[in-house]
């Protein structure tokens, strides 16, 4: 009986060295609790104390009224679920937020509302984007901004895929109006099926923000000269960013050095030799010339001059404008044909001969 009371003992005093973390929701009202304010006019004053303080001087007006229709904003950002500090936070780190939300208060509000409905952001999320882009927001309209988010959405998008690539990259509701988004979709589905183009703005948002033609262009060269199929590209996160004559320089350098092929449907443990599309342009120009390629970086310094050369030489002699011989629709499966691969694949690149 002795024995067990003295563990008891013992017991209590090693709990007593280790006292108990209280859970978060009381961390959080134990730390907030004295900072937050009792209503939004509240939280408008302490704004406009810590702006002071900072070296931005506002002046409020005294009227209640007045103060209720100016602390409007962020009354709604409260109720929306915004937190309190981080509402007090973002102000007070940007006067020219704060005198934006005076000014336009019904543009304001519209756009708030438009970015957490059509969006699907949180009401903080949306804050941080108003904070970051709220004169472009302004100058847009919420209106423009709905149809531009509409015509994203038609592609399949469902809610939780338009927040994330609205966080991603906010710049594709900033830079294209709504027919243009439009007309850009319509041609990529020209290229893409349905679940495809749901995949790739998913994926690969900054499409939206990329010029056409060069789309088209770097399409058609990977799909045309390289022989890759379009589901190849979603796996691929560089082919957009990339310029067109850097894809070909860097398929021209495997075909060069032997490591790549145009597969042949007939022949597909050919094809299975080839790096993936992935492998060839989500790399540096190192890793594409020593781990894919297998030859050293020189060797590949010194095929970017004679590559130079070649494309210096041909803008002499053709037009610019066509970097690869473009295929028509009716040329398809003669070009096929003409670019069937030889029988067997070349046992030593030309760089070591």
């Amino acid at each position: 009986m002795r024995v067990a009371v003295v563990r008891l003992r013992l017991l209590h005093r090693a709990v007593g060295r280790c006292p108990q973390r209280p859970c978060s929701s009381t961390v959080d009202n134990r730390v907030t609790g004295a900072q937050q304010p009792s209503s939004p006019v509240d939280l408008l004053r302490q704004i406009v104390a810590n702006l002071a303080n900072a070296g931005h001087k506002m002046v409020l007006p005294e009227s209640s009224e007045a103060l209720e229709q100016l602390a409007r904003p962020l009354s709604d950002l409260l109720a929306s679920g915004a937190p309190v500090l981080f509402v007090q936070k973002t102000f007070s780190s940007n006067p020219a937020l704060l005198k934006l939300t005076a000014k336009h208060t019904t543009q304001w509000t519209a756009l708030m509302t438009m970015l957490m409905s059509s969006c699907a952001l949180k009401a903080d999320e949306a804050l941080g984007m108003m904070n970051a882009y709220s004169d472009v927001l302004l100058q847009i309209g919420a209106e423009e901004i709905g149809r531009r988010t509409e015509a994203i959405l038609s592609n399949g998008l469902s809610s939780s895929n338009m927040r994330s690539l609205i966080l991603s990259c906010p710049e594709v509701l900033l830079t294209r109006d709504a027919s243009s988004i439009v007309h850009l979709c319509e041609s990529l589905r020209g290229f893409f099926s349905n679940l495809l183009m749901k995949q790739l703005l998913v994926s690969h948002p900054q499409v939206l923000l990329s010029n056409l033609e060069e789309l088209q262009l770097k399409y058609e060269y990977v799909f045309f000269h390289m022989g890759i199929e379009s589901t190849e590209l979603l796996k691929c996160k560089e082919w957009i960013t990339l310029t067109l004559d850097e894809i070909m320089e860097r398929h021209q350098f495997l075909v060069r050095a032997g490591v790549y092929i145009y597969p042949d449907p007939k022949k597909p443990q050919l094809e299975q030799l080839n790096p993936e599309l992935k492998q060839i342009l989500d790399c540096s120009e190192k890793q594409l010339a020593t781990s894919v390629a297998g030859v050293t970086f020189e060797e590949w310094n010194v095929f970017k001059l004679f590559w130079e050369r070649e494309q210096r030489d041909k803008g002499d002699s053709e037009d610019e404008n066509l970097p690869y011989p473009r295929i028509k629709p009716s040329q398809w499966k003669a070009f096929h044909r003409i670019r069937k691969p030889p029988m067997e694949k070349p046992s030593d690149h030309e760089f070591r001969q």
